[in-house]
């Protein structure tokens, strides 16, 4: 396989750039859309462009929180990712929200050829309404060994809507899929946490699925005041993303970032949170997230990598802004490298 990034400027140019690498010649192309611009317009006018020039193409996007492209962080651009295979198979689905996550997942899956298995499943969701573990108990409980990576939808951190889309169809709340089916296929993904337990550990108290209600017997929202200060708390859910919770569970780390407050002094977060659980807020260490690039650079130099995409957290940018690149610049020497931030993420390394 061969992936091929570029910064969108104009139709014209983008043309010229296809035809100048001959990607039409390959049968078999993903190409993924990154985009600041949170306009369903924009993004349909981009999609008849892509297609004119490449019938044959699936196309799989987001809108971003940030773009990512070759080591650099970018802004309201738009970053396209042309993946081009010899014997990979790519097919997309798309599914409008449901009731919940899971059954969302589920009627998204209920689109896949049964009679062959994907190697590879990278998918974007709606940022502000889903579940993110619903989402994926529903893939773990179709096929465990089914490789998923993406996650969910920014909209440069304003809070008011995000946008997913394939090929076919654009998408204000749901969820999109790009399967990738080939034995042959090596794929692995690698996660770079870097954020510290700070404070004293506290207990859930009152909650449903991803909504936290209570914390320590006090609203949600009042205990980011309480330890954070009335700025962050009046911020929320943005600042929440800075700092979010961690769960203590057999023995991991998890992180939940807040994706929505309720009047209610509520919380909404990306996964579920449960009664009883014990956690703690946690800040980005950026000493412990170069650290963590540098690892996985020397985890993965070792093997023949030819394509790697990233999808990361929205709050890496939010604590090192334009530092984050130094995440990337060891990954960077790899291969090609795009992807973008987002508001939690579920690193894609393919090799053949």
């Amino acid at each position: 396989m061969k992936t091929l990034n570029y910064t969108y400027i104009d139709n014209a140019e983008l043309v010229a750039f296809i035809q100048s690498n001959n990607i039409v010649k390959n049968e078999n192309i993903l190409v993924q859309v990154f985009t600041g611009v949170c306009e369903v317009t924009f993004i349909e006018k981009l999609l008849l462009s892509i297609k004119k020039e490449l019938p044959q193409v699936k196309i799989i996007g987001s809108t971003t929180c940030g773009e990512l492209i070759d080591g650099h962080v970018c802004d309201f651009s738009t970053i396209i990712s042309f993946s081009t295979f010899d014997k990979t198979q790519v097919v997309t689905h798309f599914q409008k929200t449901q009731a919940n996550s899971y059954e969302m997942a589920e009627s998204l899956i209920a689109n896949f050829d049964t009679s062959k298995k994907a190697k590879v499943a990278i998918s974007f969701v709606d940022g502000l309404h889903t579940n993110g573990e619903l989402y994926l108990n529903a893939f773990n409980n179709y096929d465990h060994k089914l490789i998923v990576a993406g996650g969910l939808a920014g909209d440069n951190a304003m809070f008011n809507e995000t946008i997913v889309f394939t090929e076919e169809r654009v998408l204000q709340n749901g969820c999109v899929i790009a399967l990738l089916y080939n034995d042959n296929l090596i794929a692995h993904t690698k996660a770079n946490f870097g954020w510290e337990n700070i404070g004293k550990t506290l207990k859930i108290t009152k909650s449903k699925e991803n909504v936290v209600y209570e914390i320590d017997g006090i609203k949600a929202v009042d205990i980011y005041a309480k330890y954070l200060g009335d700025e962050v708390a009046d911020e929320l859910p943005k600042t929440g993303i800075e700092f979010p919770l961690i769960i203590k569970r057999d023995g991991l780390n998890i992180p939940r970032a807040v994706l929505q407050k309720g009047d209610d002094g509520s919380l909404t977060f990306a996964g579920n949170i449960s009664v009883e659980d014990k956690v703690t807020f946690g800040y980005g260490n950026v000493e412990m997230i170069v650290a963590g690039g540098n690892r996985t650079y020397k985890e993965l130099v070792k093997d023949p990598i030819e394509s790697l995409f990233i999808y990361s957290c929205m709050a890496r940018k939010a604590l090192m802004g334009p530092s984050i690149a130094l995440e990337l610049k060891a990954l960077n020497l790899i291969s090609s490298l795009s992807g973008f931030l987002l508001m939690e993420n579920f690193l894609l390394i393919l090799k053949l």
